[in-house]
């Protein structure tokens, strides 16, 4: 029939979070940093809150696997020191995902079991956890970026362009 389909690794996800992040950072180079502070309404999150919020909660599942349990007590102490500029705001998301990658590199994160207040849970259900969480801001930083009159980037790599040319 064709090419077979292979059962998926977790090191296989990789390149599609790749493929998310880099659709991020092309959002975020979009925005200037005023458009970071836009909100459509005053009880939701700005733009600049919802990149630290989808950033910090994978900081946070990644700490998690890692320590084998989790224990928001990290995560609450980071909630106030939210980017003050786009320049630190891209740098705070780009080494986020540089340890996302390195967890990557060791295949041993991906048999180990967490500790969650849902008990024990695969490390696996954490980065499917955090893939959806992207997902949904995503949908809002969309909808803010076109709220602005912006167009936001296609959100995958699916048509065979590459970052930087289309």
């Amino acid at each position: 029939m064709g090419d077979e389909v292979q059962y998926l690794t977790p090191q296989d996800l990789l390149p599609y979070l790749a493929e998310v992040h880099d659709s991020n950072l092309r959002c975020l180079e979009m925005l200037s940093d005023e458009q970071l502070d836009f909100r459509p309404a005053p009880e939701v999150m700005s733009i600049r809150q919802l990149f630290y919020h989808m950033y910090l909660k994978q900081k946070f599942y990644i700490q998690s696997i890692i320590s084998r349990e989790m224990d928001d007590s990290e995560y609450r102490n980071w909630l106030p020191f939210i980017p003050k500029n786009k320049e630190m705001l891209y740098s705070f998301i780009e080494g986020v995902f540089f340890e996302t990658q390195e967890l990557f590199e060791e295949p041993y994160w991906f048999t180990t079991t967490i500790e969650t207040p849902a008990g024990k849970r695969p490390a696996l259900h954490l980065i499917l956890g955090d893939l959806a969480h992207q997902l949904h801001h995503r949908g809002q930083l969309f909808t803010y970026m076109r709220l602005l009159g912006l167009t936001p980037p296609d959100s995958g790599n699916f048509l065979g362009r590459e970052r930087g040319g289309e």
